[in-house]
């Protein structure tokens, strides 16, 4: 049987909308809880690698754009559902420093549980896995085939288990810095895409409408939730 990846792609091959993609998906795989996000994440990853896939229904340019932060949003959506049953995330996590750079320590969950911990020594090498439970490995293994390829400089690239974990670890680097920009000022992205930030001040609507009047197109960061503020982020990032 075909994976949930290769089901989604195919699909969406043939111009199928999201809610028709989701429908295949969910006949042939009865167990999946795949979701729109995760649709519009492989669809996002198919027309960037220059696959002709269809828009998604009811989709326009306009739409697909607005601040720029739909795509990169689906995309850690779809991180965040995880593949089916294996939800991961990072905690614990420590930077250190290596003969190349920076390198971190951290805990790799699945499901809410610690089952290995990931070293970067930064001095060229892999990552170090010390798996804590037997056959993690190989559940990360599979998770990580199911996911789409990765523009690495130019070339498109398998997913492996580094790569997934680094992701991780550049997604929490990112949420600490929104959390520096938002820790007591009003942080906005303006007309151009810029972020920007206000001086110390309150965060109360009072000062949030000022900012508003001076800049009127511009979108307001503080009090996003994890997902909408990684987007941004990694959009302004770019």
């Amino acid at each position: 049987m075909a994976t949930i990846a290769a089901t989604i792609r195919t699909a969406l091959s043939q111009g199928l909308d999201n809610a028709q993609v989701l429908e295949i998906v969910k006949a042939n795989h009865l167990d999946s809880n795949t979701s729109a996000a995760c649709v519009s994440y492989y669809r996002s990853k198919m027309k960037k690698a220059g696959a002709q896939v269809a828009a998604a229904k009811g989709e326009t340019k306009a739409a697909a754009n607005v601040i720029g932060i739909e795509d990169a949003k689906a995309k850690l959506l779809a991180k965040v559902s995880g593949a089916e049953e294996n939800v991961y995330s990072v905690d614990k996590v420590k930077f250190q420093r290596g003969q190349e750079g920076q390198g971190f320590v951290c805990k790799l969950l699945r499901n809410g549980k610690v089952v290995a911990e990931v070293i970067d020594y930064a001095m060229g090498g892999p990552f170090d896995f010390d798996w804590k439970v037997e056959g993690e490995a190989q559940i990360l293994a599979k998770h990580v085939a199911t996911l789409p390829q990765v523009d690495v400089f130019g070339t498109m690239m398998d997913m492996n288990d580094e790569m997934f974990v680094d992701e991780f670890i550049n997604d929490f680097q990112l949420l600490k810095q929104f959390k520096t920009l938002t820790n007591g000022k009003i942080a906005f992205i303006n007309a151009k895409g810029q972020l920007m930030t206000t001086r110390k001040c309150e965060v109360t609507e009072k000062n949030i409408e000022a900012v508003k009047a001076h800049n009127p197109q511009c979108q307001i960061i503080n009090g996003m939730n994890e997902v909408d503020a990684l987007a941004v982020m990694k959009k302004v990032a770019q």
